[in-house]
């Protein structure tokens, strides 16, 4: 038997994801997947649940995910090789003051 918070869990991402296509249109018409770089912090832990268990693809959404270390994600993005990243505002505002 499944978890209050794990069906939640599984709610809230498939509805993120789904609207994902709306968010970005781009990427989706040209048939490329969207790449996001994330980090080992533990509010990101959730998106590891959804890749393994495949919830964004049950969604149908073309999305690649690329594991980082934490600067390394931002560097990635900052270069141009991920479309997004996802950061905490501490280190979004680090990377910001740094001229980035």
């Amino acid at each position: 038997m499944r978890s209050i918070y794990t069906l939640a869990l599984k709610n809230y991402l498939f509805k993120f994801v789904a609207s994902t296509p709306l968010l970005f249109p781009f990427f989706i018409y040209f048939g490329e997947p969207f790449r996001i770089a994330y980090s080992n912090w533990s509010g990101f832990f959730a998106w590891q649940i959804a890749i393994e268990k495949d919830w964004i693809k049950e969604a149908g959404v073309d999305v690649k995910f690329d594991w980082f270390e934490c600067d390394a994600s931002m560097e990635a993005i900052t270069a141009g090789k991920m479309d997004t990243v996802l950061v905490t505002i501490g280190d979004a505002l680090l990377t910001n003051a740094r001229g980035v």
